[in-house]
């Protein structure tokens, strides 16, 4: 099973390190605010695309495998019987 590791967007640590290189508090929070920004937006668009995708569950392909198995059964058995009855 895969896990999943969730990572942030550290805000404070992003300004605290842009001041200590020279930028204003400012410009810094601004920055700060506008990559939040960002990452929420690419997080809401991949969301989207998720939901509006048709996804299989493993459950769904179990029960077309299942289907499947069904079908390719019900064929071999008609076309035996269809092989008795031509001879």
């Amino acid at each position: 099973m895969a896990t999943l590791t969730i990572k942030h967007f550290d805000a404070l640590a992003y300004v605290k390190k842009a001041k200590e290189l020279g930028t204003s508090e400012e410009l810094a929070e601004f920055q700060a605010r506008q990559i939040e920004d960002a990452i929420e937006v690419a997080i809401l668009n991949i969301k989207e695309e998720i939901a509006i995708k048709d996804l299989a569950t493993k459950r769904d392909l179990e029960s077309t495998k299942n289907q499947i198995i069904l079908w390719v059964a019900g064929l071999f058995l008609a076309s035996g019987l269809l092989q008795h009855f031509i001879k």
